[in-house]
């Protein structure tokens, strides 16, 4: 299993893998669609949305699946300075689905 959500919650993220999407639609390689990096971050992340998918939100999660932040859905860039060190989840929201890519935070 690579994710399970459950009303808009992320509750298990399989670590092995870097990301994780739901679509109706059908599979698509979302990871060559958004690029995020630095990944380790320490302050800010950068978001390049390649196919420029429309954002209904962007999140990051802890791993339990709990909000820790919203940004606004046009950032492109997204500061995590007073994010507490750890592995976190960045999740988009689009009329597709979630898009679910892990990140690290380091400070």
């Amino acid at each position: 299993m690579l994710c399970f959500s459950e009303r808009n919650e992320l509750l298990f993220f399989n670590t092995n893998y870097n990301t994780c999407y739901k679509n109706s639609v059908g599979i698509k390689d979302y990871e060559n669609m958004i690029s995020i990096y630095p990944n380790p971050a320490n302050n800010v992340i950068v978001i390049e949305n390649t196919d420029n998918l429309g954002f209904h939100s962007i999140s990051i999660l802890n791993i339990q699946g709990q909000t820790v932040r919203e940004y606004d859905v046009a950032s492109t860039q997204l500061d995590v300075s007073d994010i507490t060190a750890g592995i976190y989840f960045i999740k988009f929201s689009t009329s597709s689905g979630n898009i679910i890519q892990k990140i690290v935070i380091n400070q």
